[in-house]
């Protein structure tokens, strides 16, 4: 398109995604006074592509109301997982498929706690796992033949390396081992 892109006073319009389709746009993008126009990420895309120019935005939707919101806000995929922010259970570790066991709102890859719910991922003691799987008891903990054999396979072993680093070492849900960075116990 090389004029300006005008979008306007459309009361039923919500999603402007259709202009992915659009190679470039070389003029003024103005998208105004479209109340329900609430997912505008796409310009976010299109913009990161350089596939457009200026952008105006006003008086729509909530998450389309300004362009600092799209750019800065709604429309942030800090992980590049394709999941934006807002809606992303993870969005610090790339998780496109936003697993999460316990249903606790935080996906498997950011939880301290993958199969108990712990919506807030309290971890009193630093220790890496999080306050609602933990357990002081040894009931679980069995010591044959000089190996450690844990019963609880939300538990794991920590291993203090010479260089003073603190990993926490234990099995997930597939059979994985998986090896974590932990603030070391006192």
């Amino acid at each position: 398109i090389e004029n300006s892109l005008i979008i306007k006073s459309n009361e039923r319009l919500e999603d402007i995604s259709a202009l992915n389709s659009v190679k470039l746009i070389e003029g003024m993008i103005s998208i105004s006074d479209n109340l329900s126009l609430n997912n505008c990420c796409i310009l976010a895309t299109l913009r990161n592509r350089n596939r457009i120019g200026s952008i105006t935005l006003s008086n729509n939707g909530p998450n389309c109301s300004s362009i600092f919101n799209v750019l800065e806000v709604s429309c942030v995929d800090s992980d590049l997982d394709g999941i934006f922010n807002t809606t992303d259970n993870c969005d610090l570790v790339s998780n496109p498929n936003q697993l999460d066991s316990d249903s606790d709102g935080v996906g498997n890859l950011c939880d301290n706690c993958i199969n108990v719910p712990n919506p807030n991922q309290e971890d009193s003691d630093g220790n890496g796992m999080g306050d609602a799987c933990q357990t002081n008891s040894i009931d679980n903990v069995t010591v044959k033949n000089g190996d450690l054999y844990i019963k609880d396979s939300r538990l794991g072993i920590i291993i203090k390396s010479a260089d003073d680093l603190c990993y926490r070492i234990k099995v997930d849900g597939s059979g994985q081992v998986i090896a974590s960075l932990i603030t070391c116990p006192n």
